[in-house]
């Protein structure tokens, strides 16, 4: 798993081979995950406003959602943030530790880029 933090910009492809499909649903939306998900742990200062961008994604159908760590790590029933390719303001509480991933709606794969801007804290 690798991080992202605030002015980060990831190149990333969900149809890499061995690109896992573990999860299949959030919590926070009722849409079908079907596709590979590739997870990032957000390495962010409490308090800071950030936006989430998923750009370059051609055809293909790919969705952010943010997971908040509840004591288990990375899953999807702590799914708090869904969004097709923008996540507009989202703001990390201090001592939380928060997940996000790319995951391919119904199946779709292929290559992205997902970019993280901040806001001062």
């Amino acid at each position: 798993m690798g991080t992202i933090g605030c002015g980060d910009s990831l190149l990333g492809d969900t149809s890499v081979a061995n690109t896992p499909s573990v999860i299949d649903g959030y919590a926070c939306t009722t849409n079908n995950e079907s596709g590979p998900e590739i997870v990032y742990e957000l390495d962010v200062a409490a308090g800071t406003e950030m936006e989430l961008y998923l750009t370059n994604f051609g055809p293909h159908e790919l969705d952010i959602l943010v997971m908040q760590d509840v004591g288990n790590g990375c899953e999807a029933s702590a799914c708090i943030e869904y969004a097709n390719y923008y996540i507009p303001s989202f703001i990390p509480q201090s001592g939380e530790t928060y997940y996000v991933a790319v995951d391919g709606f119904s199946g779709w794969s292929g290559p992205y880029e997902l970019e993280l801007t901040c806001a001062a804290p």
